[in-house]
């Protein structure tokens, strides 16, 4: 019978708009909503932080080059024909290539438990950034419910206020017609009353429109279709669920939540950063690699190997080459103020979020006052706006009580 009459009283959809079911609202916002694009794209730079975490140590390489011109010097060190010459251009001038490719790889054991806590991190900020996109991904469902069921309420309290407002013209009718008719009993107050109670039902159907156009906005641009979006000619039925004790939400919540996983990765990634600062206290030690190479055609090429100032040349070598930036006082405070202030920041967040308290104290109480803690908890969660009575039904009373000369409630 409801759906019946929300058929007929369904507002006609807008020209070439199709009629979404909630799965498909849901599914065209997953598409359409850029924040979880951003999330997406986030995950992936995480994941590029880790893939550089691991090569790093590997690619350290630093590269110098010269290329340019240098005169003649021919001879040796005991003779040279050109060490008289006034400008050394003068006896004439040739090119200079020059190159040197430097590299190191870490060999000391601390330093690769430095690099593996760099790794450690990487990975936390991947799991925290996973976390936050489905953190944005169940938000987004809910906006989208949220705006699909009140369009659902809008449409439906705008079909009940136009009947409610029918049978208040009807009861005017009659009333009227009771009072022209002969022998007919006539109370003022009577009229009256549908008057005030017809003007109650315009004021409430002109807050369904306004929650309908809002709705519709919302609706709209969650899943990408502006204006033209539209649901299906459905009335809002009750949900079917099963209530289960306290201490299982809780339970669910503190393993489920996305807030609380992003909370317990971002601890990690700041006590990798504790022990990487932890780390500096120590030197690297590492296998220095160099290959270098000169030539010089203007200059001749000295064979003795003790002749100084030989400008052709072309060697590699390996060597242990150590790095120590000695600053233990700096350090200590690096190593100590991240994991005071990540302490304290996760502290925050869970007293921000309302569950340090919930998820520690109601297992432990007595029955007695167990029950009191989630009576206190079973009134946070509902909204104030349904604890408090609207603003309309207090006019209402308000002025029921003025036609009825200030006495009684309604």
């Amino acid at each position: 019978m409801l759906g019946t009459l929300t058929a007929l009283h369904a507002d006609p959809p807008p020209d070439g708009a199709p009629r979404l079911t909630l799965d498909e609202c849901v599914a065209r916002a997953e598409r359409a909503f850029p924040g979880l694009a951003a999330q997406r794209h986030k995950i992936l730079a995480s994941e590029a932080q880790l893939d550089e975490a691991w090569a790093a140590p590997f690619l350290n390489f630093s590269a110098t080059g010269a290329v340019g011109i240098a005169p003649y010097a021919r001879g040796n060190p005991t003779f040279s024909p050109d060490a008289s010459a006034q400008n050394p251009f003068d006896t004439g001038y040739g090119t200079l290539v020059r190159f040197s490719i430097d590299t190191g790889v870490p060999i000391s054991p601390w330093t690769w438990w430095r690099i593996g806590r760099v790794r450690d991190a990487a990975r936390a900020g991947i799991r925290a950034n996973e976390h936050e996109l489905v953190k944005a991904r169940l938000e987004l469902r809910t906006n989208v419910r949220r705006a699909f069921f009140a369009l659902q309420l809008a449409r439906d309290s705008k079909y009940l206020l136009d009947r409610a407002l029918g049978y208040l013209d009807t009861a005017e009718q009659q009333l009227e017609s009771t009072r022209g008719a002969d022998g007919g009993t006539y109370n003022p107050n009577d009229r009256r009353q549908l008057r005030l109670s017809r003007f109650e039902a315009r004021a409430r159907r002109a807050e369904a429109e306004q929650g309908e156009r809002q709705a519709v906005f919302a609706l709209g641009m969650l899943t990408g279709s502006g204006e033209g979006v539209d649901i299906v000619d459905e009335p809002l039925c009750p949900y079917q669920t099963t209530v289960h004790p306290l201490v299982q939400y809780l339970t669910d919540a503190r393993l489920g939540r996305p807030e609380v996983q992003m909370i317990a990765a971002g601890l990690a990634a700041r006590r990798a950063a504790v022990d990487i600062q932890i780390g500096q206290y120590f030197p690297d030690f590492a296998l220095g690699l160099n290959v270098s190479y000169s030539d010089v055609p203007s200059i001749t090429q000295q064979v003795n190997p003790f002749a100084g100032g030989n400008q052709n040349y072309g060697f590699w070598g390996a060597l242990v080459v150590a790095r120590w930036n000695f600053e233990p006082l700096a350090n200590m405070f690096r190593a100590r103020a991240p994991r005071r202030a990540g302490a304290r920041a996760a502290v925050a967040r869970g007293r921000r979020r309302g569950h340090g308290v919930v998820l520690v104290g109601v297992s432990g109480v007595p029955g007695g006052h167990r029950r009191g803690v989630r009576r206190d908890l079973a009134a946070a969660a509902v909204p104030a706006v349904a604890r408090e009575p609207p603003a309309s039904d207090v006019r209402f009373q308000r002025r029921a009580r003025a036609a009825r000369g200030g006495h009684g409630e309604v």
